[in-house]
């Protein structure tokens, strides 16, 4: 076996968020993927769906409360 990647191997993700018509995540994790994402309104889009999820998306809206942007936090 040898650690030099193919053609065929997976890439390791997760070091950068997705560009914004990238594809992401559903479900929480794509909520809280997306509360990583430089984009304002691509955060503000992951509270708004947060609030679907029920107990399971509160995680996600405590993330939001530390988020950089007032309007995130709000």
């Amino acid at each position: 076996m040898t650690s030099n990647p193919s053609d065929f191997d997976a890439i390791l993700g997760g070091q950068s968020p997705a560009p914004h018509q990238g594809a992401l995540l559903g479900g929480i994790e794509g909520i809280q993927q997306k509360l990583k994402h430089d984009d304002l309104s691509i955060r503000l889009e992951a509270v708004d769906q947060a609030w679907s999820y029920g107990t399971a998306g509160l995680g996600c809206l405590h993330q939001a409360l530390s988020d950089r942007s007032k309007l995130v936090r709000r």
